[in-house]
C-alpha cells in the first residue's frame, strides 16, 4: 500500500518513512514519540526486540541447522554518507528500507530502532515499522525488550510491541543490557526481566545512607549483577530469576574464566569498610568466596592464580573451591596445581601429585617457551646435549624414542612439530597426522578443521582430507566464520580475496582496507566506502 501522509510504498501498520498508522483501530502504542538526543547520530542503545505473531513463527524461525544462525534475523545499518542517513539492510544483501534514518540503533534479535524526522519507529526483520512514535513526546530505548516512554508528564516502560508494563513516574530508568532493565526511586527498587516480566521488588532505605545514589550495573552472557545501597542483587538470564542477593561494601564487574565461572572483582571503594572482600566467584549459580588474601587474580594456562599483596606480590594457585593453594614459581611447568616440572640444582624434577617422582640431568625449561611448550598432555623440555625437545609424560617417562626441533601445541591435542627440516602433525600417541610440509599449522573453525601450509615457497589451505581448497604464492591466507558458514581471506600486497569454503570458491577480490563484521565485509578505499555480504553480493557503495 502506499502511505496516504508521505506517498510511501510499504507493507505492515506503520509507514516505515514518516510513522503514520493506516490501521482501522490504531493501538496506543501507535502514538507514542521519541526524542534522540542532539548531535548522536547512532545512538548505542539497549537494542529492542519484538515477539513475532504466531503466524509467523514457522516462516519467520527458519535457522541455519548447522550453527543455529537465524539468518532471518540478520538485519543490520548502514549510512550513507553523502546524505548522513541510514538505511536497513538484511544478511541475504536485501535493501529492506530507503536511506531516510538520521538516528538508529545496532539491531538485536531481528528488530531496530531507528529514527526519521520526528518520528521514531521500532523495525522488524523485514523492515516493516511495528511500533511508531512522534514528537512532542518522548520515547528512549532503556533495554533489549523495553522502551521509555514520557508523554503528557507521565512515565511509562512498554515493550518493543507496545505493550505497557509499568508507569514509572517518579522513577529513574536503568537498564541492565539485554532484556533487564531496573527502575527505582527512593523507596522502592524494582527489576524487570524478559517481555515485563517482574523479577524482584525492594523496598530501599533511600539515598541518605553511607553510599552514593548511582546504582552499579553490570552483566555478561549469563548473568546480570546490580548495586545498590550496600546489597549485590544476582540474576540468571537465562532462567529469568534472581539467584541470590548478599550485602557487600564492594561493588563487583564481571570477567568470564575459562572453566565457565565467572569472577566478580571489586570495581570501586565505597567506604573504608576492613571487611571488604576484594574478588567472589560465580559457580554453578553459586556465588563463591575468593581467598581474601588474593589482591589480584589471572588465567595462566586455564589455571587460576592469585597474587598476594601482602607476600610482595608472590602468586599461588587457587584450588577447584577457590582457597589459597601452594606457591607458583614462574619457571616451572604445570599441568596443575598439584603435577608439575622445576628446575633443581640444574635438574629437571618431576612432581606429580606433590611428590617428586623423577630428576633429570642435561635437561632444562627454556622460559621463554612456557607459553608455547606447556601442553595439556606432555612436558618438553629441552636436552642440552642433543639441542631438541624431548617430550615426557607427567609421570617422568618418555612419550616418544625421539627429540622434536619443534614442539607445539595446537588445538584437540593435536601437535605441530618438526623432526628433520619438514614440518608435519601428530596426535599424542605419535601418530602422523598430515603429510610432511615446509611449513604446517592446524586451524580450526565451529564447523571443520584445516591445514594452512606452505611448499617451494606456495602457501595453500587444505581441507581435512589434505586436498588444495587455495594456493598462492605471496599471501597471507586467514580463516574465519561468519554467520555460521566458513571463509577464507587471501590477502596479497595490494588485494585481498575471500574464498567460500564451502564452495571453494573466490567469492570477492578486494583493493582497498579490508574490515570483515559479523554481518557483511567493509571495504575502504580512496575515501570511498563499498559494502558486501558474505556470499559475495554488492550491498552498497558510498
Amino acid at each position: 500500500m502506499n502511505c496516504p501522509n508521505c506517498g510511501t510504498s510499504f507493507t505492515g501498520s506503520f509507514c516505515p518513512n514518516c510513522g503514520t498508522n493506516v490501521t482501522n483501530s490504531p493501538k496506543k502504542s501507535s502514538k507514542l514519540p521519541l526524542i534522540i538526543i542532539g548531535g548522536v547520530l547512532v545512538l548505542v542503545l539497549g537494542v529492542i526486540s519484538l515477539f513475532l505473531l504466531k503466524g509467523n513463527d514457522t516462516k519467520e524461525e527458519t535457522s541455519n541447522k548447522e550453527n543455529n544462525v537465524n539468518l532471518k534475523k540478520v538485519i543490520f545499518f548502514l549510512k550513507n554518507s553523502s546524505t548522513s542517513k541510514y538505511a536497513l539492510f538484511n544478511a541475504d544483501g536485501d535493501k529492506l528500507t530507503d536511506f531516510v534514518y538520521t538516528s538508529v540503533s545496532t539491531p538485536f534479535d531481528g528488530k531496530a530502532f531507528a529514527r526519521t524526522g520526528n518520528t521514531s519507529l521500532v523495525l522488524d526483520e523485514k523492515g516493516y515499522a511495528v511500533v511508531s512514535a512522534t514528537s512532542p513526546s518522548s520515547l528512549y530505548t532503556s533495554s533489549g525488550y523495553y522502551l521509555t516512554l514520557y508523554e503528557d508528564g507521565k512515565t511509562n516502560i512498554i515493550t518493543s510491541s507496545g505493550k505497557e508494563v509499568f508507569d514509572a513516574t517518579g522513577y529513574s530508568v536503568e537498564d541492565m543490557g539485554d532484556y533487564y532493565i531496573t527502575i527505582s526511586n527512593k523507596k522502592e527498587f524494582i527489576v524487570f526481566g524478559k517481555d515485563g516480566k517482574e523479577l524482584i521488588r525492594e523496598n530501599v532505605k533511600g539515598y541518605e545512607s553511607k553510599y552514593n545514589d548511582d546504582t552499579g550495573i553490570y552483566a555478561n552472557n549469563k548473568y546480570a549483577l546490580i548495586f545498590l545501597e550496600g546489597t549485590n542483587y544476582l540474576f540468571d538470564k537465562s532462567n529469568d530469576k534472581l539467584i541470590t542477593k548478599f550485602e557487600s561494601d564492594t561493588e563487583y564487574c564481571m570477567e568470564d574464566l575459562s572453566s565457565g565461572d565467572t569472577l566478580l572483582s571489586h570495581c570501586r571503594d565505597l567506604n573504608s569498610s576492613p571487611n571488604r572482600k576484594e574478588h567472589k566467584v560465580i559457580s554453578r549459580g553459586k556465588v563463591i568466596d575468593v581467598d581474601e588474601n588474593c589482591y589480584d587474580i589471572d588465567e595462566v594456562d586455564d589455571t587460576i592464580l592469585c597474587t598476594r599483596a601482602k607476600s610482595s606480590y608472590d602468586d599461588y594457585f587457587l584450588t577447584s573451591d577457590y582457597k589459597l593453594g601452594r606457591e607458583y614459581s614462574k619457571n616451572e611447568f604445570f599441568y596443575d596445581e598439584h603435577n608439575y616440572v622445576k628446575m633443581d640444582s640444574g635438574e629437571v624434577v618431576f612432581i606429580r601429585n606433590d611428590k617428586e617422582v623423577k630428576r633429570l640431568k642435561d635437561y632444562q625449561i627454556k622460559t621463554t617457551y612456557l607459553q608455547n611448550l606447556n601442553v595439556k598432555e606432555f612436558y618438553a623440555l629441552y636436552n642440552r646435549k642433543d639441542q631438541l625437545y624431548h617430550v615426557f609424560t607427567l609421570d617422568g617417562k618418555e612419550a616418544f624414542n625421539y627429540g622434536f626441533k619443534v614442539f607445539n601445541p595446537s588445538k584437540d591435542n593435536i601437535y605441530r612439530v618438526k623432526t628433520d627440516e619438514k614440518y608435519y602433525l601428530m596426535n599424542s600417541k605419535g601418530n602422523k597426522l598430515s603429510k610432511e610440509y615446509d611449513n604446517i599449522y592446524y586451524e580450526k573453525t565451529d564447523n571443520n578443521s584445516y591445514y594452512s601450509v606452505k611448499i617451494n615457497d606456495k602457501y595453500s589451505l587444505l581441507d581435512k582430507k589434505e586436498n588444495e581448497i587455495y594456493s598462492c604464492s605471496d599471501c597471507d591466507i586467514t580463516v574465519r566464520t561468519k554467520l555460521g558458514k566458513d571463509y577464507a581471506s587471501a590477502k596479497y600486497n595490494d588485494y585481498e580475496e575471500v574464498v567460500d569454503l564451502n564452495t571453494k570458491k573466490v567469492i570477492l577480490k578486494l583493493e582497498g582496507d579490508v574490515l570483515y563484521t559479523d554481518e557483511y565485509i567493509k571495504v575502504r578505499k580512496n575515501g570511498k566506502e563499498s559494502y558486501y555480504t558474505y556470499s559475495g553480493k554488492t550491498l552498497f557503495e558510498n
